[in-house]
């Protein structure tokens, strides 16, 4: 392959050509090759050029591999990056990042060409929104699929409201809230990958695309190729849950799909229960929002919903605690003891009725600032609510801007414990 100006991200993305072949390789393989807003940049400036070149009839995208012989495809955006920016009152960076990534994932979507991904190992977040909006998702059996995003105050993005709940019944939602990770058989069946290509032959496959006649119909000269590499996966282990999941995640709120998964009393349904209180509340109940009310959206509606939503979470100190609790990993000291608490406050609810409750709970100190849906309050308890969950890292006390944010965001039936 030729390689062509890769200047803009320093080497950490690779575009070249072969024939009329295009292909990109993301080049962070000690970074799970992570995609930075520069390296997001650089692609969505070479795809403008491809989808206007007569010379490439179709592109490719792939991950280079570690020392290790891994291959990760890519782990997401490096959000890094927007915790630096959380003391600026107007989250410019923010606003700056969300826009140029959801555009790249539209232009991926509307590419008019074939856009074929070649995923070999991880692939999640910001990941998925350079791979699964393409023409082709061709996964191997070290291929791994999330959207971990309820898990650091956020909710799945990059197009997620669009795919998701076109999943299967209640798969959507379920991969949403609990942020599963799935392996080539799970994505075939729910339709998020296309094709599985063994991964010992994945390199043999991205060589004989290359090698391909793409001057007619460059599409079903892909789909030729492809017939040569394919296998079958397996069953799919999530087919035999369809029903399961059916059952549990249904109803309009966060507690009911709680108390069904309780009824449910099966050892994959009390994994599951266990499992969602382990997220960010405010991101659980934004994610049912999300993937129940917009699940009708075209892609670019979806996108504006998406766009509209990451704004606002990145106001929230909740979504930069959960890059730092998940992603950056400082663990804290609790020398005073207590739990700090973000709860998000519906509009319903009487502010007096809420600070009446804060008093109630010998609460050492609260905050109030807006909210998803109204206000958060930012509390640091004394005894420990009923709903909440706690970590081994507790917070340092005397920062409530800093503490694990675990709690039911419904404040008009919370109890707290004496």
């Amino acid at each position: 392959m030729t390689e062509e100006n890769n200047s803009a991200a320093d080497g950490d993305i690779i575009f070249a050509r072969q024939g009329g072949l295009a292909n990109v390789t993301l080049n962070r393989p000690k970074a799970l090759n992570a995609l930075t807003q520069p390296m997001a940049i650089a692609l969505d400036d070479q795809l403008r050029l491809w989808q206007e070149d007569a010379a490439v009839k179709a592109v490719s995208i792939q991950g280079a591999a570690r020392e290790d012989g891994r291959v990760p495809f890519c782990s997401g955006g490096d959000i890094r990056f927007l915790h630096e920016q959380q003391n600026d009152p107007h989250k410019q960076f923010a606003i700056t990042f969300y826009e140029q990534e959801y555009r790249l994932n539209t232009l991926v979507f509307r590419f008019p060409k074939p856009y074929v991904a070649l995923i070999d190992g991880v692939v999640m977040g910001g990941g998925v929104g350079i791979s699964f909006h393409g023409s082709h998702r061709v996964m191997s059996e070290h291929a791994l699929f999330a959207m971990p995003e309820t898990g650091i105050g956020l909710f799945p993005d990059v197009g997620a409201t669009y795919f998701l709940p076109r999943c299967p019944g209640r798969m959507g939602l379920y991969m949403g809230l609990t942020g599963a990770r799935i392996g080539v058989a799970d994505a075939l069946y729910l339709g998020l990958a296309t094709h599985h290509v063994p991964s010992a032959r994945m390199a043999e496959f991205g060589a004989a695309l290359g090698a391909a006649d793409l001057s007619g119909d460059a599409a079903s000269a892909i789909d030729a190729v492809l017939t040569g590499f394919t296998a079958d996966p397996g069953a799919a282990p999530l087919a035999a849950r369809q029903d399961e999941v059916d059952r549990c995640f249904v109803g309009d709120s966060i507690e009911a799909i709680l108390d069904n998964l309780s009824a449910e009393g099966t050892p994959w349904a009390e994994e599951t229960h266990a499992t969602l209180m382990e997220k960010s509340p405010t991101s659980l109940k934004i994610t049912l929002r999300q993937l129940t009310q917009h699940n009708d959206l075209d892609f670019e509606a979806a996108m504006e919903v998406e766009y509209r939503m990451a704004i606002r979470c990145n106001f929230s100190s909740e979504f930069y605690e959960g890059i730092r609790a998940q992603i950056i990993g400082n663990k804290w000291t609790s020398p005073g003891g207590g739990l700090i608490l973000s709860i998000e406050i519906p509009q319903t609810v009487s502010l007096k009725k809420t600070l009446r409750r804060l008093a109630n709970t010998q609460c050492a100190h609260y905050d109030f600032q807006p909210g998803f849906y109204g206000i958060t309050a930012l509390a640091r308890f004394e005894r420990l609510p009923l709903v909440a969950q706690t970590r081994d890292d507790a917070p340092e006390a005397g920062d409530p801007r800093r503490g694990t944010a675990q709690a039911t965001l419904n404040l008009a039936v919370l109890e707290f414990s004496h």
